[in-house]
């Protein structure tokens, strides 16, 4: 089956400037281009899923919104990226259709289509409505704040407080739950990209290259996690964190745990800058994984010693553990217990 990103059109991939119709007026969110022909190059089929209440306003026409989206589809062409299909709902809410977001019509509609998978698929906008739209269909979602401010946080600021945030950000008002919010759509496949399957990273090419490796929950990402990370990539060239799958960390930690879903927590690890893959393990432990990676180094919290679970396998294959110390009083559980 394949894989696809869902993008909603204005604040997402242009300037987001009310009920835009004209060539004149369309203005491209920078970086949306390069991002969706790196999107289109990794494999996935993207379609732009977009509410057009103008038409049913008397706005514009149809006829309007086609010469727009051709004049758009080029543009992004020349990038080397591709649109596989635009679909547009052309009524107003008041008309209560059955193809306008939040109502997932036309995610179906393209997966039936397509024979998309759509657990390994993403939407992508920046209203509640897309957001909806996308947890409706199944989909994993993701909020950009290049179109409307969220909850009034200004996107200047660091895209991994975003992520770590997301609950709060999203909730607060009320309003549906983002998996992950990022600044906007360069920002975001950059994160998407860095999350791979085992089997995908089996594929890579690291010849030369000093692989890192190191594991964990990340539940709730904080200081020592991104000294642990940051230290962890000084050890290398390349990091690679396995990330506990939601399972697994009910498993360890109980079943409160995890406060975040395992694609929020890969996606916040995956905007960190020194982290350049991020995976899903549902083990209990990442012998299984270090078995295939057989990584240069493997780090851990030096509470679990140099005869930590994972020693006599990264040390078998030629491989060597490297202890981090922790910062006294920071962990996840100390933070959600105040």
């Amino acid at each position: 089956m394949i894989k696809a990103t869902f993008l909603d059109r204005d604040g997402v991939i242009n300037r987001d400037t009310n009920y835009v119709h004209k060539t004149s007026d369309f203005e491209f969110i920078t970086g949306s281009k390069e991002a969706i022909q790196m999107l289109t190059q990794a494999g996935y089929k993207v379609f732009i899923i977009s509410n057009q209440s103008g038409i049913g306003r008397g706005f514009y026409t149809a006829e309007d919104v086609e010469i727009l989206h051709k004049y758009m589809i080029d543009e992004i062409e020349k990038y080397g990226g591709k649109i596989e299909r635009i679909y547009y709902c052309p009524h107003t809410a008041e008309m209560n259709c059955e193809c306008r977001k939040p109502k997932p019509y036309f995610v179906l509609q393209a997966a039936h289509e397509f024979d998309i998978d759509l657990r390994a698929s993403f939407f992508i906008g920046d209203h509640d409505s897309d957001i909806a739209c996308g947890k409706n269909a199944g989909v994993h979602t993701i909020r950009v704040l290049s179109g409307h401010e969220a909850n009034g946080v200004s996107h200047s600021r660091n895209n991994l407080y975003y992520g770590a945030r997301t609950a709060s950000l999203s909730c607060a008002e009320g309003n549906p739950k983002a998996d992950f919010v990022c600044a906007d759509l360069m920002a975001t496949t950059k994160a998407i990209l860095k999350i791979k399957t085992l089997q995908e990273l089996e594929k890579i090419d690291f010849t030369g290259k000093k692989i890192v490796t190191t594991n964990g929950c990340f539940d709730v990402i904080h200081e020592g996690h991104l000294k642990a990370l940051r230290e962890s990539k000084e050890q290398g060239d390349i990091l690679i964190v396995g990330l506990n799958s939601d399972e697994s960390v009910r498993k360890l930690k109980g079943p409160t745990r995890p406060i975040n879903n395992e694609f929020s927590r890969a996606c916040a690890l995956a905007a960190i800058d020194y982290v350049d893959y991020v995976f899903i393990f549902g083990e209990d432990n990442p012998i299984a994984f270090l078995e295939i990676l057989k990584p240069d180094v493997h780090t851990n919290s030096e509470e679990y010693g140099e005869n930590c679970v994972e020693a006599s396998t990264v040390k078998k294959n030629g491989g060597k553990i490297y202890l981090i110390k922790k910062i006294p009083g920071i962990s996840t559980t100390n933070i959600l217990n105040g």
